[in-house]
């Protein structure tokens, strides 16, 4: 996606994006994971779903697994994104 998105977008703006969706992978991996969500809840249990993903991000402080689980991988989907480009330049 980063080779296909390259000539229309800044390297800053490829850059961050690729953070935020490192994030929002995490995230996902989690309510998969842990809260056990598969993708076709999206359309079958929207309202669980939302609601469970819209009290995470209110309450922090009571869904501190959530965000410790999704910045630790997050982090560790970054690294392992730095070290694939490190190896292989032409993803540069």
């Amino acid at each position: 996606m980063k080779t296909i998105l390259k000539p229309y977008l800044s390297k800053t703006v490829l850059n961050y994006g690729l953070i935020i969706i490192l994030f929002l992978s995490s995230f996902g991996i989690y309510l998969g994971r842990f809260l056990r969500y598969n993708s076709w809840e999206i359309i079958s249990n929207s309202n669980y779903l939302l609601n469970d993903i819209i009290n995470i991000v209110i309450q922090p402080s009571n869904n501190k697994e959530a965000w410790f689980f999704t910045i630790l991988f997050s982090a560790f989907l970054n690294i392992g994104y730095l070290v694939f480009k490190t190896f292989n330049k032409s993803t540069d």
